[in-house]
């Protein structure tokens, strides 16, 4: 039998695929480069950390850095994903 509310033979991998969803086993969650933050949101250490990094004058400065680096754990995915 198939997914919930899906017909006999038809995955939600597929329905995902059709949508142009990711593929559920390449997000960020299973990420070597995440580092797990809240809930289903994360920091990724290649934004986190760029080549030359800045010197924050202030706290707002510091979260507004860590916003820009932040991913949904189970959506997000990029070209520079490796395997835990």
């Amino acid at each position: 039998m198939g997914d919930f509310n899906l017909p006999d033979n038809v995955t939600a991998e597929q329905v995902d695929a059709a949508h142009g969803e990711p593929d559920r086993d390449r997000v960020c969650m299973w990420c070597r480069h995440c580092l797990e933050e809240c809930c289903d949101m994360g920091i990724c250490e290649l934004r986190a950390s760029p080549e030359d990094p800045p010197d924050f004058e202030t706290w707002r400065e510091l979260v507004g850095f860590l916003d820009r680096a932040r991913v949904d754990m189970q959506i997000d995915t990029c070209t520079r994903w490796e395997r835990l």
